[in-house]
């Protein structure tokens, strides 16, 4: 059985296209993913708008990739190239299986 990983990108709304882009764009290509609007919270808020000081968060898409872990570097060296934004954050967590439910 191959070691799975799970992906996690968080990234500012602007460059989430561009991302999504180089995720879907890879050759070979990598698994499809799941994204979801998301707010950060966090202690430096020098390049967050009014809005967001006021509320005390800022807009970000979450990006979840479930993956082989030999396809990781692959995925990185692609987030890579889609942005160099200081706000982009990512962490790998291990997967312990996956599947789908099958009728």
């Amino acid at each position: 059985m191959k070691t799975l990983c799970k992906l996690v990108v968080v990234c500012p709304l602007e460059v989430a296209e561009d991302i999504t882009e180089a995720f879907l764009d890879a050759s070979p290509g990598l698994p499809g993913f799941t994204s979801f609007d998301v707010q950060g919270h966090g202690h430096d808020f020098a390049s967050a708008s009014t809005h967001e000081q006021v509320r005390g968060h800022v807009a970000r898409k979450c990006l979840w990739m479930v993956l082989p872990e030999n396809d990781v570097e692959r995925a990185l060296v692609a987030l890579g190239q889609a942005t160099r934004n200081a706000h982009v954050t990512h962490w790998l967590e291990p997967v312990a299986g996956a599947g789908s439910l099958k009728a």
